[in-house]
């Protein structure tokens, strides 16, 4: 299931999701439905969290709906997408994850070069609960696609352990 807040949106990602029968689309708010969803019947599942980062206190809401989706389903594989702006934003949204109750937590970062149009360089991944041998499958795929994402020079990246490592 996908849930996407904004309608447009939505209606492209229900027609992009067509050709998969188990999938579908729902317009609504992920934060305030996300924790309702968990745990699936499975009891294993992996969660995507990219807000749209419209509101200003986007990190603060996505660590608490982290929170909540960790209290219902502790085991699940989570991948919450953030852009970075400053350092000190990303080490702050990687601290609430941990306060929030993340056991294991790996962070990704890409950084392609400078843009002269002043756009976004730099990006990040926070994943909860990866599977095993995950952190060496992103150092190998980062490794090859620093160069081509490079502007300039080769993207720089990391794939770090903040706790509970692998």
């Amino acid at each position: 299931m996908a849930i996407e807040k904004h309608p447009e949106e939505c209606e492209a990602l229900t027609t992009a999701l067509k050709p998969f029968h188990k999938t579908r689309a729902v317009c609504a708010d992920g934060y305030e439905r996300l924790a309702a969803l968990l745990p699936p019947q499975e009891r294993r599942g992996a969660i995507l969290i990219d807000p749209p980062f419209e509101a200003p206190d986007e990190f603060a809401q996505m660590a608490d709906a982290l929170g909540n989706a960790l209290r219902r389903f502790a085991t699940g594989i989570y991948l919450l997408w953030f852009p970075i702006k400053t350092k000190s934003d990303a080490d702050a949204l990687s601290g609430e994850v941990l306060a929030r109750g993340a056991a294991k937590l790996l962070r990704l970062q890409l950084d392609v070069g400078a843009s002269a149009e002043g756009r976004l360089t730099q990006t990040g991944l926070l994943i909860v609960n990866p599977p095993y041998g995950f952190d060496a499958q992103m150092r190998e795929a980062l490794s090859a696609l620093a160069a081509p994402l490079g502007r300039g020079r080769p993207a720089q990246w990391s794939v770090e352990w903040l706790a509970g490592e692998g």
